[in-house]
């Protein structure tokens, strides 16, 4: 394979029902980035 993305565009195209897992995995590390589970927790 040439690169990363080249790879896993061939991956997601191989096995596609993993592409909403990635999807999901993606949104978790961008809340935790964000900082959300923080906000959360100063709540309580």
């Amino acid at each position: 394979m040439r690169n990363l993305k080249h790879w896993i565009g061939a991956a997601l195209l191989a096995q596609p029902f993993y592409a909403q897992e990635i999807q999901l995995i993606g949104f978790l590390a961008q809340t935790w980035r964000l900082g959300l589970p923080q906000r959360l927790r100063s709540r309580r």
